[in-house]
């Protein structure tokens, strides 16, 4: 077992996260097996169930899953087929498609094909009509193995998939505050109980009054700081992390010696396309609430601001790129993500051959995941991999959750950590732990696993801007009226004026992963530096940057900093 400098981190090769996995020969429960109620009637989505579920030989759905159920998700490669895919589909289930641009270039980079019923049925067609993505997609698989079938393919429909609905990996939940499920750990969300008895400390976020100094960050000395890109919730306002609102509502343009975040209105407007709208078009957390009636926070409310905080406490001296794909009862579409990640790619091979080091990458850190109906079958068709492989590719290091569900089913894309894949930087899957060093009981484990890190207890930065509607449970005043210290009360549970949370997930321990290698690509290239000096080499600051752009450098560092892990 390799320890890092923090010794909070701890990365294991694959023979030993075998050894310390529990049970990873098995899964020892499905993870999530259905979400609220509420949030799949919220994000148009339902469960697949694979005992019921419409099964193609070839394509067997073997464990549960979430998606949306009008949606499936169509690369470029596949467009051309599309008309010939909506005649099956009218014709045996009844349903058509939006067309894509009839320009393809025109098209978003992942096209997401909505699915109605058909406006003008005909009598030989279905009467009764199902708008069911899975059921859309199976039957297209079906009619591509057909023998008899002379217009699809299975290259056509192979790369095609569904819209699945992937979660926050923060303890609490998924949800609104009325709908948040706090099971045992292997029940639905596998959140222990939040401190039921006095004996119990709980996972629930919780404000905290602390005061913390802000990190001194110092000037980099090989040219410019590693930039990690936070793929989550909103911002929200919060003075220790010099965040704040203009009078506009926009982000206020931050100043070099007083914050590290960045925001790319471009990029985030880039995922909200008129032909695949995310409906997240704006990088601020919005509403704190998704239940306006009764103003509990949502299980992921200030989510961003926190990982973020976690981030600065590891690695002050890195610079963090903040891009919205969540909702803040933790829910992220598939398409956002891979639209993200898309539009990332593009910034840093413009980075890398345009000489343009304000738009390079370094990082990007993923608190969230969830699971495929097919586990690692198929992956190499899957666009949320590609999209993934493609940044390796670029020398980017991806760090990703593992979720909380005390499950050792593969929960993606942390599970992508236990492919083999020579000379790309792997991506590093994270597991929470406890204070004490071990395993936090809610974590998922498994030989996928690769690295853990604190994820439980932790103290982040918060919306300081927000007060849910739960108010003290025992209140005394006396004849000073509402001055403070007139008022005796017991703690306010979602009162987070002081600007800081107590939280654990797996979310958390995956942005201290993600700086903890940021502190690995600086020393990396420091030892770059001192290799060419000792054979007489002095770089200018902009001819070192240029030079640990190019993509050979990218890769190196990358793997070089994973190793020292």
């Amino acid at each position: 077992m390799a320890n890092s400098e923090n010794h909070s981190i701890k990365y294991l090769k694959p023979d030993e996260a075998e050894r310390l996995s529990s049970a990873w020969t098995s899964d020892s429960s499905y993870g999530f097996t259905s979400l609220p109620t509420p949030v799949l009637a919220r994000h148009g989505a339902k469960m697949l169930d694979p005992s019921s579920a419409y099964q193609v030989d070839g394509f067997l759905a073997t464990g549960p899953t979430v998606y949306r159920t009008n949606e499936l998700l169509i690369p470029h490669g596949s467009l051309g087929k599309q008309a010939d895919m909506v005649e099956v589909l009218r014709n045996d289930l009844g349903l058509v498609m939006d067309e894509a641009p009839a320009d393809c270039r025109d098209a978003p980079l992942v096209f997401r094909g909505v699915l109605r019923p058909d406006p003008h049925p005909t009598a030989d067609r279905p009467t009764t009509v199902v708008t069911d993505a899975w059921r859309a997609l199976q039957k297209l698989r079906a009619t591509a193995k057909d023998p008899a079938n002379l217009t699809l393919s299975l290259a056509d429909v192979r790369p095609m998939g569904l819209n699945h609905v992937l979660v926050g990996a923060a303890m609490g939940g998924i949800g609104g505050g009325s709908e948040v499920l706090r099971g045992v750990p292997g029940a639905i969300g596998g959140n222990p109980n939040p401190g039921a008895e006095a004996d119990e400390v709980g996972y629930w976020r919780r404000p905290v009054a602390i005061r913390m100094a802000r990190p001194l960050r110092t000037a980099p000395t090989t040219g410019r700081r590693p930039v990690i890109a936070i793929l989550d919730t909103g911002l929200g306002e919060n003075g220790w992390l010099s965040v704040a609102k203009e009078a506009n509502g926009m982000f206020a343009a931050p100043s070099e010696d007083c914050t590290f975040v960045r925001v790319d209105g471009p990029l985030q407007d880039g995922i909200c396309t008129p032909a695949s709208p995310a409906s997240i078009p704006l990088y601020w957390e919005g509403s704190y609430t998704i239940e306006p009636l009764t103003g509990y926070l949502s299980s992921h409310t200030g989510h961003a601001t926190f990982v973020i905080g976690v981030v600065h406490q590891t690695e002050p001296n890195a610079d963090v790129l903040s891009i919205r794909v969540m909702y803040n009862d933790g829910v992220v579409y598939a398409h956002v993500l891979v639209q993200a990640l898309k539009k990332l790619l593009e910034r840093v091979v413009e980075a890398q051959e345009n000489n343009r080091p304000d738009l390079m990458v370094d990082v990007v850190s993923l608190s969230l995941g969830g699971y495929r109906e097919a586990g690692e079958r198929g992956a190499e068709y899957d666009q949320l991999t590609l999209a993934i492989d493609d940044l390796r590719a670029r020398g980017v290091v991806i760090v990703a959750a593992a979720g909380n569900y005390a499950s050792s089913r593969p929960f993606y894309p942390a599970a992508l950590a236990d492919r083999d894949d020579d000379g790309l930087p792997p991506v590093i899957s994270v597991g929470a732990c406890n204070p004490n060093g071990t395993k936090a009981f809610f974590s998922n484990d498994g030989r996928w696993v690769r690295c853990w890190a604190a994820g439980a207890a932790l103290i982040s930065s918060f919306p300081e801007t927000i007060n849910g509607s739960i108010r003290p449970r025992y209140q005394v005043t006396t004849n000073g009226g509402n001055e403070p210290l007139a008022i005796r009360e017991s703690l306010e549970s979602d009162d987070y004026s002081y600007g800081y949370a107590e939280w654990s997930g797996t979310s958390f321990a995956t942005p201290m992963v993600a700086a903890r290698i940021a502190t690995l690509l600086m020393k990396a290239d420091e030892a770059t530096v001192k290799q060419e000096e000792g054979l007489g080499v002095v770089l200018e600051r902009e001819d070192l940057v240029r030079r640990l752009l190019r993509k050979g450098a990218t890769l190196n560092r990358a793997n070089a900093a994973v190793q020292r892990l």
